[in-house]
């Protein structure tokens, strides 16, 4: 559902947009330092089950040791959570937890806002339907069609002041 903060429209008239509920596409990601991304999707409230079925999946996956940066979410810090840590581990995966209150250091925080802000138009939540066509392309496209340079830093959440 996204959120309309203001808009345009002639003096004396009138505009109704209804927002209305009609179900919602959470996503999982991982985000390697190449850019390459692996993403698990859900059509409801992400739960720290579904967190960790996915990171055993990534986990099956891996030929190289391979650390996974998480924010603190309590999904990601559950007892049931915390009881995979050491199987994982066995198999080359590990997890390290950002502090707190520290998206900004998450650079897949960079890849949902520009998805959202970005890549996603007006038009694709008009249904379900939309959305999740112009998402599956987004995330498969990630790479090719649709890439972020992370080499700059974005400086929309914290610009750097001038001083001159």
């Amino acid at each position: 559902m996204p959120t309309v903060p203001y808009g345009w429209i002639k003096k004396g008239q009138q505009a109704c947009i209804l927002s209305r509920h009609s179900g919602r596409i959470n996503v999982f990601g991982l985000l390697s330092t190449t850019g390459k991304l692996t993403s698990y999707q859900k059509g409801e409230s992400l739960n720290s089950q579904f967190i960790i079925d996915s990171i055993t999946d990534f986990a099956q996956t891996l030929q190289l040791p391979t650390l996974v940066v998480l924010d603190n979410a309590p999904l990601h810090t559950s007892a049931a959570f915390q009881a995979k840590q050491q199987e994982w581990e066995t198999k080359g995966l590990y997890v390290f937890f950002l502090p707190r209150y520290s998206p900004h250091l998450n650079r897949i925080e960079r890849l949902w806002k520009q998805i959202k802000h970005g890549w996603l138009k007006a038009q694709d939540y008009l249904s379900l339907v939309l959305l999740n066509q112009a998402l599956s392309q987004i995330l498969t496209g990630f790479g090719t069609t649709f890439t972020l340079d992370f080499s700059e830093p974005d400086l929309t959440r914290f610009p750097i002041p001038n001083f001159d």
